[in-house]
């Protein structure tokens, strides 16, 4: 998040949750090869998934492009990009119970 604002750190996201996410984006892009980025600085998205997760629920969501090039990649991608995505999905459901612990903040 956010995808509506170019702000990395917008006046409603605290600075460990800033952190986070940058750690997040860090060691996702580590095992997957993608380049992390924040939604808009891809394009602008307005009232997305991400914004409402982090914005309303105070949730830490992430979402994975795929590769190939188009919104819509043929159905011959999905075993190579589940294996390219797997170790990073691994990573989020190991921090699901405290994401801001990555950066040394344990959860109350």
């Amino acid at each position: 998040p956010y995808g509506y604002t170019y702000d990395d750190e917008p006046p409603d996201m605290t600075h460990t949750d800033h952190l986070t996410f940058m750690a997040m984006g860090a060691e996702m892009s580590r095992t997957t090869g993608y380049p992390a980025v924040q939604s808009s600085d891809l394009y602008i998205t307005d009232g997305d998934f991400n914004d409402w997760m982090y914005g309303a629920m105070h949730r830490y969501p992430v979402t994975i492009e795929m590769s190939g090039g188009s919104f819509y990649p043929p159905d011959e991608f999905i075993a190579g990009e589940a294996r390219r995505n797997w170790e990073a999905a691994i990573f989020v459901a190991r921090i699901a119970d405290c994401p801001t612990k990555i950066v040394g903040v344990q959860c109350s």
